[in-house]
Formats: C-alpha cells, structure tokens, sequence
C-alpha cells in the first residue's frame, strides 16, 4: 500500500517542491493556481500544462490569457480509492491548505479576490477544493480537472442533518493553530439558529482542517458564492468519474453553484472541447475574454 502523507517541501533542508510562475506579458489583473496531480510536481505540471493545453482554436493558455500570473502547486497522497483510509490524508491535507492558503493571500495582495480563481488536476482538484470550502471569503472560481473530494460521504451527511450546532472559536482566521479540540464547539443552546448547508460544510472542513471557526458563522462568510466547474474523463482515467459526480453532488448539497461536464477522451490525447468550456467559464465568471479568441 502506498504511503498516505509524505513531506514533499523539504528533503534535507532544500525546497523539493516550489512553485512553478507563469509570469503575465502584459498588466498582471487576473491570477490563477492550479495544483498538479500525484507523481508531479509544479514545474512539470506548468510547463506540461503550458504546452500542452489547446483549445479548438489551436492556441495555448498562455496565448489565450497573457495577462494571467499561474501559480501551480500541490500536496496530496491518495490514488485510486480516495475513501480508503481517509484518516492517513487528514496531516497532508491540512499541511497543504496552510500553504495554498498562504499563496492566495499572497495573490490577494495583487488582484481583487474576485479575480483570483483556484483549481487543479486530480488529486489537486481535490486539494482545491477542500481549500475553497475552508475559506472565509468568495473567489473568482474553481476549475476541477478529474478530481474528487475527500470525505464528500461525510461532507454529504453534514449538510445534509437537521442541526443547528454551533461553533465558536477566539480567531476566525482560516489558518491559525486551534489549541484546544474542545474550543471548536459548544453545547447547543434554546435559542440556537439552524446553520445553513454551506456554513456545515465550511465548519465541517474547518474542523477536519484544525483551524480557526468563526465566532458568529453565516453564510457571507463562506465561499459558496464561487461558481464551481468540474471536468471529468469518461472512466478511464486514475480517478473514476463517479468519484467526480460525488464531488458534484456534495458540494451542491451545500449549496454551491456547480457546473459538472464528462468528455469522451482518447487515450493520451487532449481534449480541445474541456479546454473551450475551461476558457468560457473564465469568460462568463471574470469577463475575462482569451486574446484572438473566436470560438463560439
């Protein structure tokens, strides 16, 4: 069985792991972090991504958007079965967040949040996205290429409940320590306002996470208004595209708006149609329109 959680940052004191940037041509407005699958890294992934992304048009991404600064970045360690053992991705899962975290607060700095859009492939579309419902704030987007999401079972149960517990903690910050598990919750009193779907799911990522809960929780402290597309292969892929459609369902469940597509992909080979629908997402979310762009 192949180990579930692994440092990738750092082997004997050296960064093995760092991103790989995609600097814009022109004016930097928009930026975009892609996280690579297992068995890659940054470099390998943004230079494969660069390369061999074509849309219909014949044109790359970095034809298409020259305006965009790609940061690619991932640490995950489950493969084929992704509820496995799901209690062996807990430490990588938290450990990576605390870094794309920090990324997206680096980019935040750059650009309104609202032009920042997170994503990736595989077991990167998984780490995005267990991001996205941690966070406190909306995004421009996510796109998920043949990705899944861990403990979407427990996720669906969550959201699903009729409950109303509530969460309290000193700092709402997504990323800061907990010192005390039993800080996370609090018994429910009469007066307790039941939690809306997408609050469970950010309290229930927080907690999975280890991080900060909001005091008070609501809704416009939470991501769900970042609209959410999900592309899948056909079933032969690493990742099989039921386990994508569960990924679909959970995070409908919690009220995200999602957009879920399967193509028909040859082996090996690219999927000019995944890339056109990827492009006319970012159109029609950021008002970002492709440089000599003429699909229709």
């Amino acid at each position: 069985m192949s180990s579930c959680f692994r440092e990738p940052y750092y082997l004997a004191g050296r960064l093995q792991n760092p991103y790989y940037i995609i600097n814009p041509s022109v004016a930097h407005t928009h930026t975009i972090i892609m996280l690579h699958d297992v068995a890659s890294n940054g470099t390998m992934f943004g230079r494969d991504l660069m390369r061999l992304s074509v849309a219909s048009t014949g044109r790359t991404l970095d034809r298409l958007y020259p305006s965009l600064r790609i940061c690619m970045w991932f640490d995950m360690a489950r493969l084929i079965d992704p509820s496995f053992r799901q209690d062996l991705q807990r430490e990588g899962l938290r450990n990576s967040a605390r870094q794309i975290a920090s990324l997206i607060d680096l980019e935040k700095r750059r650009v309104p949040v609202g032009n920042i859009v997170i994503g990736g492939l595989g077991q990167g579309c998984a780490m995005a996205i267990v991001v996205l419902l941690g966070l406190g704030h909306r995004l421009g987007g996510l796109i998920g290429i043949s990705g899944y999401l861990p403990f979407w079972f427990e996720l669906e149960m969550v959201t699903a409940q009729d409950s109303s517990d509530e969460f309290e903690d000193d700092d709402d910050s997504f990323y800061e320590e907990e010192q005390d598990d039993d800080a996370l919750s609090r018994d429910q009193g009469n007066d307790a306002t039941p939690l809306e779907p997408c609050v469970k799911a950010q309290l229930f990522v927080r907690r999975l996470l280890d991080v900060g809960i909001p005091e008070s929780p609501s809704r416009d402290q939470t991501s769900v208004d970042t609209p959410i597309f999900l592309a899948h292969d056909d079933n032969r892929g690493m990742v099989s595209n039921r386990h994508g459609q569960h990924a679909a369902l959970a995070l409908e469940m919690a009220e995200y708006d999602v957009e879920f597509k399967t193509y028909w992909q040859p082996a090996g080979q690219p999927v000019p149609d995944e890339l056109d629908d990827i492009v006319m997402f970012v159109r029609r979310n950021l008002g970002l329109t492709p440089r000599n762009y003429n699909h229709t």
